[in-house]
């Protein structure tokens, strides 16, 4: 058995993903591109700026 997200168990790891988090929104909120946009999104280079909807 493996247990690949194990790693991400750590109080360190834990608080740069919250740190991560947080930067994200911050620069949203200021108008600016996420820093880590997610898979789709406009920010996202090769992204279109609009998705289908479901």
């Amino acid at each position: 058995m493996t247990l690949p997200h194990i790693g991400s168990a750590t109080e360190a790891t834990r608080a740069a993903m919250v740190d991560l988090a947080v930067d994200n929104v911050i620069e949203v909120l200021a108008g600016r591109p996420a820093t880590t946009p997610l898979p789709g999104s406009a920010g996202r280079p090769g992204a279109s700026a609009s998705r289908p909807r479901p």
